[in-house]
C-alpha cells in the first residue's frame, strides 16, 4: 500500500474531493464521471514524497478531461508531467467475482487524505443499475464489497493482493452503509479501447 500511495491521486474540483488512479506512463488518471461532470479540468495532487506533510495548494496539477462514459461511471483524466517515481498500476484481467476475495483499497473518505481499507468481495453483479442523488442513471458490470468507504474515496482503486486494479470504487447505496459498488476492470478496459 505505501509503494502505490503515490500512484492515488487527489482529485479537487470547485465542488467536491475524489480520487483517482494513475494507469500510464503518459499521465493518464482513472476516476468517476460524477467527480468531474461537465468540467474540462480539474486539480490533481499526487502524494507528498515527506511523510507526514499536508499537501499544499501550490502542489495541485492540472489534469485535463480526456474521456468520459457517464452511464458506467467512469473517466480518463491526463497531466502533462507525470512525477518520475509514479509508477502506474496495472489494470487486473479479469477480476476477482468470488465472494470472499479480499481487496485493498486506497482514497481520500472525507478528506482523509490517502487513507487504507481492507474489504471483502460479496458478490458480482453484471449489469447493474444504479442512481445517484441528482437523478443520473448508470449501469455497469460491479463487484459489491463489505468495507466502510465514503465521498472521497470514489474514483479511487479496489486493488488485489498483486496491486492490481480490479474495479474503480464508484457508490455506495444509502441503506447499505457497509458496502460499496466497484466498476470493475473490464468495463475500464472497454472504455479505453472506445
Amino acid at each position: 500500500i505505501a509503494k502505490l500511495s503515490r500512484s492515488v491521486v487527489l482529485i479537487v474540483t470547485p465542488e467536491k474531493l475524489g480520487s483517482g488512479t494513475v494507469i500510464a506512463r503518459d499521465g493518464t488518471i482513472l476516476t468517476n464521471w460524477h467527480t468531474l461532470q461537465s468540467l474540462p479540468t480539474v486539480g490533481v495532487i499526487f502524494k507528498p514524497k515527506q511523510d507526514g506533510r499536508a499537501p499544499i495548494e501550490s502542489d495541485a496539477l492540472q489534469a485535463t478531461v480526456l474521456q468520459a462514459d457517464p452511464v458506467a461511471d467512469l473517466a480518463l483524466i491526463k497531466v502533462a508531467n507525470l512525477p518520475a517515481d509514479v509508477q502506474p498500476i496495472s489494470i487486473a484481467s479479469p477480476p476477482p467475482r468470488l465472494p470472499g476475495s479480499k481487496v485493498q483499497i486506497i482514497g481520500h473518505p472525507f478528506g482523509e487524505i490517502w487513507s487504507h481499507t481492507q474489504g471483502t468481495i460479496k458478490q458480482f453483479r453484471s449489469n447493474y443499475t444504479w442512481q445517484r442523488k441528482d437523478g443520473f442513471k448508470h449501469r455497469a458490470d460491479v463487484i459489491r464489497v463489505r468495507t466502510p468507504v465514503r465521498t472521497g474515496n470514489f474514483g479511487g482503486p479496489m486493488l488485489n493482493t498483486k496491486g492490481e486494479l480490479v474495479a474503480v470504487d464508484t457508490f455506495n447505496p444509502d441503506n447499505e452503509p457497509l458496502i460499496s459498488l466497484g466498476v470493475t476492470s473490464p468495463e475500464v478496459q472497454r472504455m479505453m479501447r472506445s
